[in-house]
């Protein structure tokens, strides 16, 4: 089972206490070595040394905090298509701008 939230410390201390919480993992904001392996992982099938750091760079160019859930969805989109994924980079911004401003559900 997994359990997520925002404000760990407004849950019941019984909810989180060693024997019913084994492991509790943070999330942050992605860095370079995981989404390198984001970048790969998505594009085994046709994956191309060396386009994981133009991702990257492209990535940086945003000038956002990118979670790794914000990087999957997008991935996802253009799984084992690199190339329409770096020409389109620019939709990451548009999908964390859709969050920042209030859409709870980036899905919408």
């Amino acid at each position: 089972v997994i359990a997520t939230t925002n404000h760990i410390d407004k849950l019941d201390p019984a909810l989180i206490r060693t024997g019913r919480v084994d492991r509790v993992v943070n999330l942050t904001y992605m860095k370079k070595p995981e989404i390198f392996e984001m970048w790969k992982k998505f594009m085994e099938h046709d994956y191309e040394e060396g386009s994981e750091n133009k991702f990257y760079d492209l990535t940086k160019s945003l000038k956002i905090n990118i979670t790794p859930s914000l990087l999957q969805q997008y991935l996802f989109k253009y799984l084992d298509q690199p190339q329409k994924a770096l020409d389109n980079h620019l939709e990451i911004k548009d999908m964390y701008d859709k969050v920042v401003k209030g859409q709870k559900n980036m899905y919408s």
